[in-house]
């Protein structure tokens, strides 16, 4: 039987020799792009929508 670490390690090992990291921030961007996307077409004035854009700036770039 595995030890959790050891279990946890061998999923790491399958995941990142499938480029499992990679398809998901890739992943992710193009939902952030599309998030950016729709905010661009909400009928409000571009300085409105100013702050919602830094807090989303923010969050994504922050360290998790």
């Amino acid at each position: 039987t595995f030890v959790a670490a050891t279990k946890i390690e061998a999923v790491k090992s399958i995941y990142d020799s499938l480029g499992i990291r990679l398809l998901a921030e890739n992943l992710s961007y193009s939902y952030i792009n599309k998030a950016f996307e729709s905010l661009e077409a909400v009928n409000v004035k571009t300085d409105r929508k100013s702050e919602l854009k830094q807090l989303a700036t923010n969050l994504i770039g922050r360290d998790r």
